[in-house]
């Protein structure tokens, strides 16, 4: 399963992305990096946490390169409100599952 997903991502990056030319976003590697850093640090996983280092690192010595922000509050909102209601779903159906797995409740073809 995990190749099938590896060589589906390799699909999509050979002829899709490589073609087109972007611009590096140092502002969403130093967001990255602050990200990996607050991950990393509590769960003592200190490779996440170099990695985030390097990141923000990175992100900050390129700081003048930094993309505007030009997110549009009134056209993306919704968008937003849907993504967020999204994974409160996702979340909420995972805790489901996993408290009728604790107690015994599950249909056995859910067990599989």
């Amino acid at each position: 399963m995990a190749i099938a997903v590896f060589l589906v991502v390799l699909f999509v990056y050979l002829f899709v992305c490589k073609n087109k030319k972007q611009e590096t976003d140092y502002r969403a590697w130093f967001i990255i990096g602050l990200t990996c850093v607050a991950v990393g640090l509590p769960l003592e996983n200190y490779l996440v946490f170099a990695i985030g280092i390097v990141f923000a690192t990175l992100g900050v010595l390129n700081r003048e390169k930094w993309k505007r922000n030009d997110f549009d509050w009134k056209k993306d909102t919704l968008k937003i409100l849907l993504l967020t209601l999204g994974m409160v779903l996702l979340v909420a159906a995972i805790a489901l599952v996993y408290w009728l797995k604790h107690l015994g409740m599950l249909p056995p073809w859910l067990l599989r």
